[in-house]
């Protein structure tokens, strides 16, 4: 697109218009709020002299200065142009799945901790006959099994079978001293 000179009669002075300047103009004029509106009408309409990227101009710095608008309008025309152009039953199909996975993720996780809290509070309880053989591999005392096997009425039959060998490995290294 040529420059166009015009000369100022007051002062005395020639101004002229940038490609950046007459783009920016004719965007305002239109009344376009955002780029892509620009961008569009320009290919659509394939005006020559006029760029359809407006970042490629010299001069442009930001997209409400290049519309003729201030920064809060431009985002907030934005924000509209997008929302009218979204797909409300496709946003709340999205919404409805997003929703039913995390209530089964949250019921998974109440199942997980539901079963940990069960298993945590069995004890395990052992027999015992299984507390004396744990006694006599840790090597506790003849007198504290002896006295053990009394208090928690352990199997007269066991309990005489383990107490002999007891008995007899105490005598056992005894002699082998």
């Amino acid at each position: 697109m040529p420059l166009n000179f015009v000369r100022d009669q007051s002062a005395g002075t020639v101004s002229s218009s940038t490609p950046y300047d007459v783009a920016s103009h004719f965007a305002y004029s239109k009344g376009f709020k955002t780029l892509k509106e620009y961008t569009d009408y320009v290919t659509v309409n394939n005006l020559t002299g006029f760029l359809p990227d407006p970042t490629k101009y010299r001069g442009y710095t930001t997209a409400w200065n290049f519309l003729g608008t201030s920064r809060k309008q431009y985002y907030s025309n934005r924000g509209v142009i997008m929302a009218s152009k979204r797909d409300r039953a496709e946003v709340a199909r999205k919404t409805r799945e997003t929703k039913a996975r995390r209530k089964a993720e949250r019921e998974l996780a109440q199942k997980s901790l539901d079963l940990n809290a069960n298993t945590t509070q069995q004890p395990v309880a052992f027999s015992a006959e299984q507390v004396v053989d744990i006694l006599v591999k840790s090597d506790a005392s003849s007198t504290y099994i002896a006295q053990f096997i009394q208090e928690h009425k352990v199997d007269s039959v066991y309990a005489v079978a383990i107490l002999i060998d007891l008995l007899k490995s105490k005598t056992q290294v005894a002699i082998t001293l």
